[in-house]
């Protein structure tokens, strides 16, 4: 009797067996070997030694990629390798390259609501900043984000200002060509600065040279672009932060399996966190190489903390009027930047 038991069940093995290959060439069941893998072009700003794509980007691809079990490849192309910083968003909604991260402000025009990043002074970090910019515009779902899927933002450290001589007060500002691009040159004019535009990779020789006695950004750059080698001194601002978006193709977001998908949203979400602390890291090593090459750190008192940055008033108020000019919820998402802040501190 256990014969004719052990034959009939090597029987239905051999036949579950078989019924299985049946199957897989049928293409009813689908085996890991055979799983579809789902390749993607990311294409960056920086260069492969900044900590923006060494820190962020490239471990979230990989993280990515190890949770998807291989179905995920993600190729990462340096700055200006397949796309220009300011042309970026454009190219992931035309498919260009399938993910694309680059600054918001870059594109003038493109994405006017989230400009509010950049009239919101008092960031204490860039992880807090990641955090409220990531829960505001999850809530308001903005219309100017529909044309691709954006799976995650993280912005730089907050701004701060660094000089050939000292400024301690606003008076010490007054007339002082300023390095500062954008809506952050409109905040130096208010200030009593003179404002001049002009990109991070020209800053050194033109501090080095007095075209511009000072510059405005996050401290990375003093030790990444190396400007503080050419300035004597860094006032504490606190100035507002810069927003940097990482988005998907939508076509190409679509056509993803919902497990895949959702590998995409887990990692993005631990990676709003991770991507602030790097940034705050970066900021912290640039801080200590302006130290280190004996430059004076001026801390702002409160009192004249808050005059610098009351400068940003007129600014908001511009950006309010503009906003419900085209009927944007720019005057809401501001205010929620601004609660979100102060929850998170």
């Amino acid at each position: 009797m256990n014969t004719i038991l052990t034959q009939k069940g090597e029987l239905m093995k051999k036949y579950g067996l078989l019924l299985l290959l049946v199957m897989l060439l049928a293409g009813l069941v689908e085996s890991p070997a055979m799983a579809k893998v789902y390749k993607f072009r990311f294409a960056q700003i920086t260069p492969a030694t900044h900590p923006y794509y060494s820190q962020i980007s490239l471990p979230w691809a990989e993280e990515i990629m190890k949770r998807s079990n291989g179905q995920v490849e993600i190729t990462l192309y340096p700055a200006g390798t397949l796309v220009a910083g300011n042309v970026m968003y454009s190219s992931i909604v035309d498919g260009i390259t399938d993910i694309g991260t680059s600054s918001f402000g870059w594109e003038r025009g493109r994405h006017p609501v989230m400009d509010a990043l950049v009239y919101t002074p008092g960031f204490p970090s860039a992880k807090v900043a990641c955090r409220v910019t990531n829960e505001a515009v999850r809530k308001f779902n903005l219309k100017e984000l529909s044309d691709t899927h954006l799976l995650f933002v993280h912005t730089c450290a907050p701004m701060h200002l660094w000089s050939k001589s000292p400024i301690r007060n606003l008076e010490d500002l007054q007339g002082v060509e300023i390095r500062a691009a954008g809506a952050t040159g409109k905040l130096v004019k208010d200030l009593g600065g003179v404002p001049v535009s002009a990109p991070q990779s020209q800053v050194y020789e033109m501090l080095s040279k007095g075209i511009v006695k000072g510059s405005i950004s996050s401290l990375d750059v003093l030790k990444g672009f190396r400007q503080a080698e050419v300035v004597k001194s860094v006032t504490l601002a606190y100035f507002h932060v810069a927003p940097f978006f990482v988005s998907m193709n939508l076509d190409k977001w679509n056509s993803l399996p919902p497990d895949i998908q959702k590998v995409f949203e887990e990692v993005s979400n631990e990676y709003i966190d991770i991507a602030g602390d790097v940034w705050d890291k970066a900021s912290e090593a640039g801080l200590q190489y302006a130290k280190d090459e004996g430059l004076e750190i001026i801390v702002l008192p409160p009192e004249e903390l808050a005059r610098w940055h009351a400068a940003y008033k007129p600014l908001r108020a511009e950006y309010i009027k503009e906003m419900e000019s085209k009927g944007l919820p720019g005057k809401a998402f501001l205010e929620e930047i601004d609660t979100l802040n102060k929850k998170y501190q």
